[in-house]
């Protein structure tokens, strides 16, 4: 997509009379634009850094505790 699709059938010896302001509307938008890139590269940078890798979580308690332990001739004793 061309930048400047208005300024390309622009003389260059007989500019128009407003191209002062054509140039000074390009530079505002390109400032907002570089502004937002700015802002939005740092948003990026913030959470990539701001954000722990992995968390670290205490170990769950087994949902068996407290439960009596199975006897010695139990069939699940035996399979463990």
């Amino acid at each position: 997509m061309p930048i400047n699709p208005d300024q390309l059938d622009w003389n260059v010896q007989a500019p128009p009379a407003d191209w002062a302001t054509v140039r000074d509307h390009r530079q505002i938008v390109h400032g907002v634009r570089t502004g937002a890139a700015v802002l939005a590269f740092g948003a990026l940078i913030a959470d990539a850094t701001g954000t722990p890798h992995g968390t670290h979580r205490a170990t769950p308690t087994s949902p068996h505790h407290g439960l009596p332990a199975a006897s010695e001739d139990s069939p699940l004793h035996r399979r463990t």
